[in-house]
């Protein structure tokens, strides 16, 4: 099975974290990231060198 490698700038994921959208072109199909609409049934149980801050609500996203 043919694997494809999508890279994300810094810009691309603000911009999903902000609830916007990228759009992938590959091999004539288009290909749409963003995030996801539900919530985690489970909380991250890894502690992770970096996370998100939503600083409206001063909460960490995961």
């Amino acid at each position: 099975m043919p694997k494809h490698h999508i890279a994300l700038t810094e810009n691309d994921i603000a911009r999903i974290i902000n609830g916007e959208e990228i759009i992938f072109k590959v091999k004539g199909e288009e290909i749409i990231v963003r995030q996801s609409y539900a919530k985690d049934i489970i909380a991250d149980m890894l502690i992770r060198q970096n996370r998100v801050m939503n600083t409206a609500s001063n909460t960490f996203e995961y």
